[in-house]
């Protein structure tokens, strides 16, 4: 037996409807409230920036907190989101540009994500969408939105660079990719 005391989880499960839909449970060791919150956040986040029409999964219904039965000692917390997706790979110029101007397309909104690893990315019916958001403060400020996108910038790149290094390192294809995103106006 296998027991998870802390972190997070993510499940395929079926509605009554049948559909295919996705279950995100972070369990908050000690009932910590700022984790709680920061999930909560997230999800806010999540359905806000689909309004926009930006490229994200949808989240339905409202975050949960969960509890075992008959004690309200807080476990964790917990969303469902609609889209059920596959993991990221980066093999080709395309698919490393698709995957920077999934960024792009947040912050030409003014957007920007926090977290943008590859591992925050996912393949639904051909399209790439981020299925976790990082972005725990929203602010005016262009100087605060020029660092966090540069952030971003940092994040994707690194994460690309790092989970890619044997076929990326000195690639002229990644550089041109970088080259590309750092070209475009945001």
């Amino acid at each position: 037996h296998l027991k998870l005391l802390q972190g997070e989880l993510a499940a395929k499960i079926q509605d009554v409807e049948q559909r295919v839909l996705a279950l995100k449970i972070v369990l908050t060791p000690n009932g910590d409230e700022g984790l709680a919150n920061s999930v909560f956040a997230e999800h806010r986040v999540l359905k806000d920036i689909k309004e926009k029409n930006l490229p994200v999964v949808t989240v339905l219904g409202e975050a949960q907190s969960v509890y075992a039965e008959g004690d309200n000692h807080c476990l964790g917390v917990c969303y469902v989101m609609e889209e059920v997706g596959t993991p990221v790979t980066v093999q080709t110029a395309d698919q490393l540009r698709a995957v920077f101007m999934l960024l792009l397309a947040l912050h030409s909104q003014n957007e920007f994500h926090g977290d943008p690893r590859l591992s925050n990315i996912i393949w639904f019916e051909e399209k790439l969408l981020w299925i976790d958001f990082f972005k725990l403060h929203v602010s005016k400020s262009q100087d605060v939105l020029r660092q966090s996108v540069d952030d971003d910038i940092r994040i994707l790149t690194g994460s690309v660079s790092k989970v890619y290094a044997l076929q990326l390192e000195n690639s002229r294809d990644f550089d041109e990719g970088v080259r590309t995103y750092a070209g475009s106006p945001s």
